[in-house]
């Protein structure tokens, strides 16, 4: 079985100067609630087959449990627990930082990384809307007491949306969710500013790596938000430019110059921009082609 619970809180919810926040409280869940450790919770997961994942988009985050039917009450009540009751430790934290230290030091040798965190901020300048990445700086600013702050402004289960897949009847679905969801109420979140999105002049930008045998190619440009009606038409479009191994990127610059291994685009859309955006790695020798 599995259980998605969608959460209307997501990078661009950030608070000022500490960009990343919700990534670094979304991973610090599973680190002990007011009644387990991590440890404990660990070893309730591999006792009863629970597949965890958290993932933290621009707009909303996404929790998932993956669990045998015959587990579901012990799943949902661990899930409960995390979602609703995390204390974010002090100790736990520092190891994580220390973790966080390491991934991002090493991100910074990721073309893809370097080319996206540069990109968006090139498109949203200033704009929450940038947020693509945990800033360094963020790790040393942030400590448990903010994790709290904001999971208890913004995580709260109740204002979010609770999917079952598995064998389960409607009512069966609403009473669980209800029994283990809904021990806190909804109150308003704060607004949420946005800079309106203005139009970006045509530019060249360069991340300089000495050394590297490659070259990260990423052209992108704005896109109509995700309410403008326009989203099937641009689906449509960057699926037959980009979107796969039949599309037209792909085959121009693979199959027929064999400039790389893949080439893709990609349209990304929000409430208030979108993005589109094509990506291809390949040998400096080939960058001007």
């Amino acid at each position: 079985m599995s259980l998605v619970l969608g959460l209307p809180t997501g990078r661009m919810h950030d608070p000022e100067g500490k960009r990343g926040l919700n990534q670094l409280m979304s991973d610090m869940l599973k680190e002990g609630t007011e009644t387990r450790s991590s440890q404990q919770i660990a070893a309730e997961m591999d006792k009863y087959a629970i597949d965890y994942s958290c993932r933290v988009f621009l707009e909303y985050s996404v929790l998932q449990f993956k669990f045998l039917e015959n587990f579901i009450e012990e799943a949902l009540e661990l899930l409960s627990d995390i979602v609703n009751r995390a204390v974010f430790p002090e100790e736990e934290w520092e190891k994580a930082a220390v973790r966080w230290k390491g991934y991002l030091a090493s991100q910074k040798s990721n073309p893809s990384y370097l080319a996206r965190e540069r990109i968006y901020s090139e498109l949203f300048p200033g704009s929450p809307l940038s947020n693509c990445t945990v800033a360094p700086a963020t790790i040393d600013l942030v400590e448990p007491g903010d994790f709290r702050s904001f999971h208890r402004e913004r995580f709260v289960p109740a204002a979010g949306i609770i999917g079952f897949s598995g064998p389960l009847s409607a009512e069966e679905s609403v009473n669980l969710a209800r029994r283990f969801m809904g021990s806190r109420s909804v109150h308003p979140f704060s607004e949420m500013e946005v800079p309106e999105v203005s139009p970006v002049e045509g530019r060249i930008c360069l991340v300089h790596r000495p050394g590297s045998q490659q070259a990260k190619i990423l052209a992108g440009l704005l896109a109509p938000p995700r309410k403008s009606g326009d989203s099937m038409f641009l689906k449509l479009m960057n699926q037959v430019y980009g979107g796969g191994g039949s599309s037209r990127v792909f085959l121009n610059l693979r199959e027929d110059k064999g400039y790389t291994y893949g080439a893709y685009s990609y349209l990304r859309q929000n409430d208030f921009s979108g993005t589109f955006m094509v990506s291809a790695n390949v040998n400096n020798s080939v960058v001007a082609a």
